[in-house]
């Protein structure tokens, strides 16, 4: 499924992603809309009742299509080995960055601005006794996926993803230390957490205490 969105007129859209239309889609929704409706369009998919755990990652462009691949045969394998888990998520999300390229990395407490775009592993299942399993493999595919970055950035694919997290934090349930999403940026919001909160009422979410 694949969930597109231009800001502009109808033609323009169309002619934007004549690539992404050529390949016959067996159901086309897409139409001129405001933009909170397409920030709706998941929600029936993301229904109430289920266990789920979320973990991001991120990849470059052009995107390795046998690397995509094999991120399916892990999720089928999965989903296959786990049935109760079948409604497992994974979200290719890319978006244009040069806007937020234009920002420096340490301006604000965002730490992820890179070339790149965001990779999400959501499983969502049932019973109590799959929880284990599930949180597992979505750290394993993390791991998985953070290496493949890794990977491409000593290449030296891009440059701008030196500093960068790789990381989006609200894609993160699993328990990312403030370090890991805040970057460059962490000691000096560590610094305002102890002016601010030095009792740590606001505690959820990556610690900003440093032990």
């Amino acid at each position: 499924m694949v969930i597109v969105f231009y800001n502009g007129t109808e033609e323009q859209g169309k002619s934007y992603f004549k690539e992404v239309f050529a390949l016959n889609p067996l159901v086309d929704q897409t139409s001129t809309m405001p933009y909170t409706g397409v920030n709706q369009m998941l929600n029936e998919a993301m229904f109430h009742g289920l266990r789920r755990t979320m973990k991001g990652s991120a990849f470059l462009a052009p995107l390795d299509t046998k690397f995509a691949d094999g991120i399916f045969d892990d999720w089928l394998e999965f989903i296959t080995k786990n049935p109760d888990a079948g409604a497992t998520m994974v979200l290719w999300e890319f978006v244009p960055f040069k806007k937020i390229l234009e920002v420096s990395q340490t301006a604000t407490s965002f730490a992820n601005r890179g070339a790149y775009g965001n990779l999400a592993f959501g499983p969502g299942w049932t019973k109590p006794e799959n929880d284990s399993a599930c949180r597992e493999w979505t750290r394993t595919m993390s791991t998985k996926t953070r290496k493949e970055l890794e990977k491409k950035i000593a290449e030296g694919t891009d440059s701008t993803t030196k500093t960068s997290v790789g990381e989006y934090g609200n894609y993160d349930s699993l328990g990312a230390t403030g370090q890991t999403v805040f970057g460059v940026n962490y000691r000096r919001l560590a610094e305002l957490k102890k002016r601010f909160d030095p009792n740590n009422v606001f505690s959820k979410g990556p610690s900003l205490v440093v032990e």
